[in-house]
């Protein structure tokens, strides 16, 4: 009953980024461990410290259109719908 009540006194915005969270959650449970390959580890060391597709092509030599194809497989690798979500998820993969 408790948490009705926290979640009874949420703002509309609040409880947005409270479902965002728990899907986010619930992605990651549900996710297999999916073994990443070295690059796929390289860029999303950079996503998960906020770097662009343009950043990172820089720093790895390689098109910003290979970045986005990587980062679009890690998107489906874990079930992330966002880049937010991806470095959230990666960064609890690391813990």
């Amino acid at each position: 009953m408790e948490l009705q009540r926290l979640i009874d006194d949420l703002s509309v915005e609040e409880l947005t980024r409270l479902d965002d969270l728990i899907r986010g959650r619930l992605a990651a449970l549900a996710a297999p461990a999916v073994p990443l390959t070295a690059r796929q580890r390289e860029i999303a060391e950079l996503v998960v410290h906020g770097c662009t597709n343009a950043e990172i092509a820089q720093m790895l030599a390689i098109s910003a259109n290979a970045v986005k194809k990587h980062v679009s497989r890690l998107l489906e690798l874990l079930y992330a719908s966002n880049r937010t979500e991806l470095a959230g998820q990666l960064a609890r993969r690391a813990a």
